[in-house]
């Protein structure tokens, strides 16, 4: 039987020789990152626009193909065209810096009493949701 010096070294030569791409992307399933906080300067997402570009260029080197920003949408502290115009915004910061990966806009909505008739709720949910 091997003892615990031995087993510890059998077991950080394994977690070595994993490539953690291959064990975090899965070979066939799209790559989408649907619920991300990656616009620059909205609720808790990135502090800058560069911060942004750079978390896109790491979720791309992962292998993400596309991304879905979802910031907090608290509609008792805005309305929605106040942050849709904020939102599209933060986007064209960083499209104008050439992100590769599209990045798609959605919402994180605060449920509030008489959310479901709100007319402008389509605005604030993702494409082809």
């Amino acid at each position: 039987m091997e003892n615990t010096a031995d087993t510890i070294k059998i077991i950080t030569t394994v977690i070595q020789n994993i490539n953690i791409r291959e064990v975090l992307i899965h070979p066939i399933l799209p790559k989408i990152d649907y619920h991300s906080h990656i616009l620059p300067k909205i609720d808790d997402g990135a502090e800058s626009v560069e911060k942004s570009v750079l978390l896109i260029k790491k979720a791309q080197q992962y292998g993400v193909e596309e991304i879905y920003a979802t910031p907090h949408c608290y509609l008792h502290k805005t309305n929605v065209e106040n942050f849709c115009a904020e939102r599209q915004k933060a986007l064209e910061a960083i499209e104008s810096r050439g992100i590769e990966i599209p990045v798609k806009l959605g919402a994180e909505i605060l449920l509030i009493p008489g959310l479901h008739n709100l007319r402008e709720i389509d605005k604030l949910c993702m494409p082809n949701g």
